[in-house]
């Protein structure tokens, strides 16, 4: 393992290289982020080491998506009580952050950091307030630091959520009562690790992912692809899903795309609709695969026809980390 300086390039054993502006340590995994699960042993975690700790992750050395040949890294943190975004096109890595990071401009990306809480509040870590193209990449999310109870959201937003385009990817996210949540517009959730659940109260209703479009003029356009929803728990509170879809206004394209869903067995559902309007509701279902489940989808609310794109491929898991097994249903059919 050794530090890069400002800018290098990496070059592999496989022969592809790769430049970056970069301070981690870097060593050669040459790792399957495209095809494994995202797990505790290849998303992000922090080690205390001294002074703000070390975060380590698997990924390309400048970011950005995945490949079949990811890295292992680590990098040094500084530590910070809260982060605020300042300008445009930034980028805000390295950081062990204490209370919550704000997002108020475009193009901003969050990555390589561990953000914390001690648990027990009912509002949110991360609050994209507005801008578009935002990112949090290659990040450790916890809700419950002292154990027990969690924090409401993780990343959440007021309505108008997020502005258009948020990507969150190859993070880890642990200890919510929901990860992932409030009004969406439009963006893609992939590579990241959802587990260890707990609500922010004894009584909540817990899901991994609490996803919400409220208005009909800003319908619901989703990706959700390659996570993994390990829904063993929670901590405290009760279980909803691990993703729950709720909608007062239009859904456009929800894709729920080669997911890992382990771990639902007395759950009330992997994943649950709540759809409260007549708008369209438009859902692709394929590749995902399911552990230890038997009702693994769940319709609530006024609205009971759905429009499915796409509904394939689905299959039984014979174990948490396998990426192929028999058609779920004998068909691969989810719906």
């Amino acid at each position: 393992m050794s530090a890069l300086p400002v800018s290098v390039t990496v070059t592999n054993a496989s022969g592809l290289t790769a430049t970056a502006n970069a301070v981690a340590n870097v060593t050669d995994a040459g790792y399957d982020n495209l095809t494994n699960w995202p797990s505790t042993a290849n998303r992000p975690q922090w080690s205390n080491t001294g002074g703000a700790g070390t975060l380590t992750w698997i990924g390309p050395v400048a970011g950005g998506p995945s490949t079949g040949n990811d890295v292992l890294q680590s990098l040094a943190l500084t530590a910070s009580t809260s982060i605020s975004s300042t300008a445009n096109g930034q980028v805000i890595e390295g950081r062990n952050i204490s209370s919550g990071a704000s997002i108020t401009h475009s193009n901003v990306t969050l990555r390589r950091c561990y953000i914390h809480v001690g648990g027990g509040g009912g509002g949110f870590v991360i609050n994209p307030v507005s801008g578009s193209n935002i990112v949090i990449e290659d990040c450790f999310l916890v809700g419950n630091l002292n154990g027990g109870v969690g924090t409401y959201y993780g990343v959440t937003n007021a309505p108008n959520l997020f502005g258009p385009n948020l990507t969150v990817r190859r993070c880890a996210f642990k200890g919510w009562d929901n990860s992932l949540g409030s009004d969406w517009r439009d963006g893609l959730v992939i590579d990241n690790l959802f587990y260890g659940a707990s609500g922010y109260t004894s009584s909540s209703h817990v899901d991994l992912i609490e996803v919400y479009t409220q208005q009909a003029t800003l319908p619901l356009a989703l990706t959700i692809k390659h996570n993994t929803f390990d829904c063993a728990g929670p901590l405290a509170g009760d279980w909803a899903s691990g993703l729950n879809v709720g909608a007062l206004g239009r859904v456009d394209n929800l894709i729920i795309d080669n997911n890992c869903w382990i771990n639902t067995a007395n759950r009330q559902f992997g994943l649950t609709y709540s759809f409260y309007s007549s708008a369209p509701v438009r859902i692709t279902t394929t590749n995902n695969g399911v552990r230890n489940t038997s009702a693994f989808w769940g319709l609530s609310g006024g609205l009971t026809r759905i429009m499915v794109a796409a509904d394939s491929g689905n299959f039984n898991m014979a174990s948490d980390t396998a990426t192929s097994g028999t058609p779920w249903g004998g068909n691969g059919r989810i719906h």
